[in-house]
């Protein structure tokens, strides 16, 4: 169950990554994706694995935001279609470079971090059922195109699209957004040496070192490579690129998903906030807390009645209650 959840959620996120345009929601579900990757290798029992994809993703995928907001920064526009044609690899070439090595981290292209854990991560599931295995392929395949897409339309387009230009001038940020930038490439290439599996028991980099020539390792590569060429080719020269109508519709929809979290917000928990409001104004406000007061009010104007101040009330008080005892007494000897 853990391993479907998994597997499930890093192929819905990557699917709907393919149709976004604005650069920091593709990476924002790309980390949802790369998180159910994670969850994968958990539910096949190989924590090592998962802990090992957490650790480089953790690199390359804050390289990747903080060059989206290097390119925000500049352009002023989050929009990859505003972004494009822009010759921002000649004018922008540090943001260019890292964000070109964070992508490559993320398809898992060897020799950087994201091979080793991402095929450690395949390898978890290697051995267990098909479908899970095959799913994990299809995520690879996906993670490369979208990413290629976003690469292509902002770094490698020699023309604008027909959306409208915000018209800043591109220019690099100053050293510190750069400098960051620099770090974070740096352990997003040799990230993956760091012994995250040895950490916790386990082996890390020779896992997928073991797997040079097999069928897997060719399989996942190939499928990174397939799909980056791919967004590359569709989306170099098109206005828009390419543009499904069934899918499409759901993928802008993220399979309604919202729709169903409004419904829900919408209907249930809407209701659930107006009954626990009146109950907490009713009930516990003005029956609990003000009730109690009330009740205390009440109890104490009651008993200032026998508190007078006047000798003769007390003196008929006790001898009321003095005669009452005796008549008791006589009662209860007869």
């Amino acid at each position: 169950m853990i391993a479907w959840t998994g597997i499930v959620t890093a192929f819905l996120a990557g699917t709907v990554a393919i149709v976004q345009n604005d650069i920091k929601k593709i990476l924002a579900y790309s980390t949802l994706s790369q998180l159910g990757y994670m969850v994968l290798a958990l539910g096949m029992n190989q924590t090592s694995a998962g802990m090992f994809h957490l650790t480089t993703h953790a690199f390359f995928k804050a390289l990747l935001f903080l060059g989206a907001g290097s390119l925000i920064h500049s352009l002023h526009t989050q929009d990859i279609w505003e972004m494009s044609g822009r010759g921002l690899v000649k004018k922008m070439p540090v943001t260019s470079g890292t964000f070109l090595i964070g992508t490559l981290a993320l398809m898992g292209v060897p020799p950087l971090s994201g091979f080793y854990s991402k095929e450690a991560v395949l390898e978890s599931v290697l051995h267990g059922p098909a479908p899970l295995l095959w799913l994990a392929l299809a995520v690879v395949f996906l993670t490369a195109f979208y990413m290629g897409r976003l690469c292509t339309v902002v770094f490698f387009r020699t023309q604008g699209s027909a959306k409208t230009s915000h018209g800043h001038a591109p220019h690099e940020a100053g050293w510190a957004m750069t400098l960051p930038l620099v770090v974070l490439a740096v352990l997003s290439v040799f990230g993956g040496w760091i012994p995250v599996g040895r950490l916790l028991g386990t082996v890390t980099h020779e896992s997928a070192e073991a797997l040079a020539g097999h069928w897997l390792l060719i399989a996942s590569l190939s499928a990174a490579g397939a799909g980056f060429f791919a967004a590359f080719l569709i989306y170099r020269t098109r206005a828009a690129g390419l543009r499904l109508r069934f899918p499409g519709t759901l993928l802008d929809k993220k399979y309604f998903f919202d729709d169903f979290y409004d419904a829900v917000i919408r209907y249930f928990q809407e209701n659930i906030a107006r009954a626990a409001d009146v109950f907490e104004r009713k009930v516990i406000v003005e029956t609990g807390a003000n009730g109690t007061a009330r009740s205390a009010q009440w109890t104490g104007r009651l008993l200032r009645r026998f508190q007078t101040g006047r000798v003769q009330h007390y003196a008929l008080a006790f001898a009321a209650g003095v005669t009452l005892m005796v008549y008791i007494l006589i009662l209860v000897r007869k």
